[in-house]
């Protein structure tokens, strides 16, 4: 058998399963909020709105928002519409960078992370008036601004899929193949 005809077969499959790992194994991303990333905000927003790629779910305590002098948001029951996600909060804390940190789960099940960080110019008043629907459920109560450790960085699930390494696995295969029958042909 001549190593064109192993070869060539080898390689056409590998370069099949390169065309087409990208979009059967992509994950959702984020792609825009509100408040958006890098924002600087006169008040306190209402709401956080979180826009994916794909239709997600929510693990409980999907979003959080921390700020200066260790300041937590209060979290309403967020609602999923689709590939929308919203929550009221209740903001609490003084002028200064926050944090929003998101935990969705993509239709796959993988979990998709991140970090959102907008300025507010002005504080917020715990007593600030948010109005919550009765659907969502009760309204939170203030949490005092109590000390929290750092929360994780988000995991990046963006690594190479199985499929380019199965294509690279082929190649690798097929280059050994081609050595090893080359060799046995410069051999006496």
């Amino acid at each position: 058998m001549s190593l064109r005809r192993i070869c060539t077969p080898l390689l056409v499959a590998a370069a099949a399963l390169v065309a087409t790992a990208s979009p059967a194994f992509a994950h959702t991303k984020l792609t825009s909020s509100d408040p958006a990333e890098g924002a600087t905000l006169a008040g306190a927003p209402a709401e956080i709105r979180l826009t994916f790629g794909a239709a997600v779910t929510l693990p409980e305590g999907a979003i959080k928002v921390s700020g200066p002098e260790n300041a937590q948001w209060k979290i309403g029951a967020p609602e999923v519409a689709g590939t929308v996600v919203t929550a009221p909060v209740q903001p609490a804390g003084p002028a200064g960078q926050y944090t929003v940190d998101y935990r969705v789960l993509a239709e796959d099940g993988d979990a998709v992370t991140g970090k959102i960080r907008f300025t507010l110019s002005t504080g917020a008043s715990p007593t600030s008036t948010v109005t919550f629907s009765p659907a969502l459920g009760p309204a939170p109560e203030h949490i005092s601004p109590a000390p929290r450790a750092a929360a994780p960085e988000p995991v990046d699930d963006s690594g190479v899929p199985w499929p380019v390494w199965t294509a690279l696995g082929i190649l690798v295969a097929a280059i050994a193949a081609f050595l090893l029958v080359r060799g046995r042909r410069s051999s006496p």
